[in-house]
């Protein structure tokens, strides 16, 4: 594993984590608000794992994917 300093990936992953918690503060899920608690988990302790970087990515194209499908009105809250 190698020493990886750059942050660009925290952003998706709080991405992911919005709409993770958009998604369970919506449909009132529990599990899906434990999920949220345990990525929040995730990104207080920054764990140095290189996968999670993957995470923060896809986040980051799911919380696009929703912030377009949100203005053009194909989704509604």
């Amino acid at each position: 594993m190698e020493n990886n300093d750059s942050k660009e990936w925290m952003l998706g992953f709080l991405g992911f984590l919005g709409f993770l918690g958009f998604t369970a503060f919506t449909s009132h899920d529990p599990i899906l608000l434990f999920q949220f608690c345990l990525f929040g988990l995730f990104a207080f302790f920054q764990p140095k794992i290189d996968q999670f970087k993957y995470v923060g990515y896809l986040g980051a194209l799911f919380g696009l994917v929703m912030a377009f499908l949100g203005i053009t009105g194909i989704i509604r809250v």
